[in-house]
């Protein structure tokens, strides 16, 4: 006899009641009333499926709107960190912007502020190293600031964009600006 994969289904809402694998012969008693089964070639274990009652196949169930929103939302603020904590370019040099990075940055900054003569010599994100003088670190802690702002603006942007979707085509088209 036969191994089969059945999903048993509710027939009046296509809510998954049970999946399981049995032996074909013991499918009758493992079906409730009330309910019915499909065969599938998985189980589909993962959360959101039910049985489509017009077609009688497994179907995903269609995600509500606001958490369409709110998932793209989740994935826009990666992009928006990625960004803000990766690199960020002074006068054509790439400097890491990490989170000790910038808190480096910052710090050199406010020194030389008070240091006359200041310099340093600084390592950038591949390695090789630049002296920047007082003058120079002002300016790659603008340099900072202006990247980590527009990190920001470009959140700003995608969230309205994502809140003003009235539709799930809508939201999928949202994409982090280059």
């Amino acid at each position: 006899m036969s191994i089969k994969h059945i999903v048993v289904y509710d027939t009046t809402t296509g809510a998954i009641k049970n999946r399981m694998s049995i032996p074909e012969g013991d499918i009758p008693f493992n079906v409730p009333t009330g309910a019915a089964y499909i065969e599938t070639e998985e189980l589909h274990e993962e959360p959101g499926f039910h049985i489509d009652l017009q077609t009688g196949q497994l179907a995903l169930k269609p995600v509500p709107l606001e958490e369409l929103k709110e998932r793209k939302w989740e994935e826009m603020k990666r992009h928006r960190s990625a960004e803000e904590f990766g690199e960020f370019t002074w006068n054509g040099l790439v400097f890491d912007a990490d989170k000790v990075s910038q808190a480096r940055i910052q710090g050199s900054v406010q020194l030389a502020s008070l240091i006359p003569g200041f310099e340093v010599t600084w390592t950038l994100k591949d390695n090789s190293t630049v002296d920047l003088t007082a003058l120079d670190l002002e300016e790659v802690g603008i340099a900072l600031g202006m990247s980590t702002m527009t990190a920001h603006a470009k959140g700003k942007s995608v969230r309205a964009m994502i809140m003003a979707a009235t539709t799930a085509a809508e939201v999928e088209l949202v994409e982090w600006p280059e």
